[in-house]
């Protein structure tokens, strides 16, 4: 966090903070068809990505987008905003929360019109191909039938089925599907009456609450100064193989063990249990005004390891506004640590050849900065790449305003999806969503002591077949 701003934007994040899975995006099908399996993003990885974004994509003109994901041909975005359009075009359309758009030309899709009273803040495909799972701080609306979760039909936005989920006693930020499980991370308390701080887990098709993750977290964390918020679920992903969530957000015991803003269950068929892995690299204090800091979280494409993005306020030897790459296989201490000197890191995403980074930094490779450039620090605003193998800042840079951050990066086989609060990236207008075509070759993966940027084209779009998600 920046200077004096330090509270005040951690107030603004609050939990409107969404996950975005690297391991590829759901795939459409016709109806009583199987659903296909995402690949991972390696293809798109294999060379980089452009830092001059596709001119194609369309504008969301308030608010903020929080998540964006990718089903068959159509994108979905999700956030806090009212009005959107195409590139280019003067027509505003408004459709608040949530609208679909074409995954090549960013054309948007006027079929589908879901009807929600708040902000979305979490999506998931269901296995399907034809509907989604919908999270977030809306308390109703023709597309949901009770406040903070809902399943739509991908095709129109209206309300799924025989889907009618157990009543939440506050916000959804984070969802996942993983062995049968729709599993939710929020500042709810309870669900259906009964405890379940922040963590729960649901039938994917009724929506119904079950008891397959009950993990007890417990023990809200504070500062020294008195600061203290309650027990939260930050920042969510599953392992490939859907046998491990990983979890953050503040607390500092769960299923009775210590575990500091951070921790990994299995996620056996009888249900989910505490994993032994664990760190005491996030138990130290950062910031004075907020208790945590753990913000996004990425697993890599293949499983084995995964990257946590922080807040914090700058602490010289603390994980506090930084990324860190951990093995699951590990002892809990950090392969590697890029930190920004002082500004907070919200998302991430892994592929085969970087971890992307977002959020609202001025500078990565910075371990010595406190709110300025220290020795060796190099300019990556807003977004950046750091090497898989020890973490140092990539060539990458395609300079994105700051704001509050960027909320989300998606990995996927045509390119990089980022989405925030702002409007300009690489100098061009991309109002909250911007798209990175891939391209072949290895110009940003090599470490970039000196900050230069690399070269980039503009391009008409990723090469993708369009398919509309079946009409129910």
């Amino acid at each position: 966090m920046p200077g004096t701003n330090s509270a005040l934007r951690a107030r603004l994040l609050g939990v409107l903070l969404c996950l975005c899975l690297s391991a590829g995006a759901a795939t459409a099908t016709r109806a009583g068809a199987t659903p296909g399996t995402a690949r991972s993003p390696a293809a798109m990885a294999g060379g980089s990505v452009s830092d001059d974004p596709a001119s194609w994509t369309p504008d969301v003109l308030d608010g903020s987008v929080y998540q964006v994901i990718q089903v068959g041909g159509l994108m979905y975005a999700a956030g806090s905003f009212t009005a959107e359009r195409e590139a280019g075009s003067d027509q505003v359309r408004r459709v608040g929360s949530l609208f679909a758009f074409d995954a090549r030309t960013g054309a948007i899709d006027t079929w589908f019109r879901p009807r929600l009273d708040g902000p979305v803040t979490a999506l998931v495909a269901a296995p399907d191909g034809r509907s989604l799972y919908v999270a977030g701080s809306f308390r109703g609306g023709g597309s949901a039938r009770g406040p903070y979760l809902a399943r739509v039909d991908a095709g129109t936005g209206a309300a799924w089925p025989g889907f009618s989920p157990a009543t939440l006693d506050g916000p959804v930020a984070r969802l996942v599907l993983a062995g049968g499980r729709l599993i939710a991370g929020g500042s709810f308390q309870t669900v259906e009456g009964r405890p379940r701080p922040a963590l729960a887990s649901f039938d994917p098709a009724s929506g119904r609450a079950t008891d397959d993750v009950d993990l007890r977290l417990a023990v809200p964390r504070h500062t020294a100064s008195g600061a203290s918020s309650p027990i939260k679920v930050t920042a969510l992903a599953v392992t490939p193989d859907q046998r491990r969530l990983i979890f953050g957000g503040d607390f500092d015991r769960v299923a009775g063990k210590a575990r500091y803003q951070l921790a990994v269950a299995d996620l056996g068929t009888d249900g989910a249990r505490l994993d032994p892995w664990s760190t005491t690299r996030y138990q130290p204090q950062c910031s004075d005004h907020f208790p945590t800091y753990v913000r996004g979280i990425a697993v890599a494409p293949a499983g084995g390891w995964f990257v946590v993005a922080a807040t914090g306020g700058g602490r010289v030897g603390k994980l506090c506004d930084a990324v860190a790459r951990f093995e699951l296989a590990g002892n809990g201490d950090p392969t590697w640590v890029n930190w920004t000197g002082g500004d907070t890191l919200l998302s991430a995403a892994i592929t085969d050849a970087a971890v992307y980074v977002g959020g609202h930094q001025r500078w990565l490779d910075n371990p010595k900065g406190n709110n300025s450039a220290g020795p060796g620090a190099v300019s990556r605003p807003g977004i950046g790449a750091v090497a898989i193998s020890d973490g140092r800042a990539l060539a990458w840079n395609p300079r994105k305003d700051r704001g509050i951050g960027v909320f989300c990066i998606l990995a996927t086989d045509a390119g990089l999806w980022i989405t925030s609060d702002t409007t300009h990236v690489h100098g061009e207008y991309h109002a909250r969503i911007a798209f990175f075509p891939a391209r072949s070759g290895r110009a940003a993966t090599q470490p970039d002591p000196a900050g230069a940027t690399s070269a980039g084209t503009d391009a008409a779009g990723p090469d993708v077949t369009r398919s509309r998600v079946a009409r129910r």
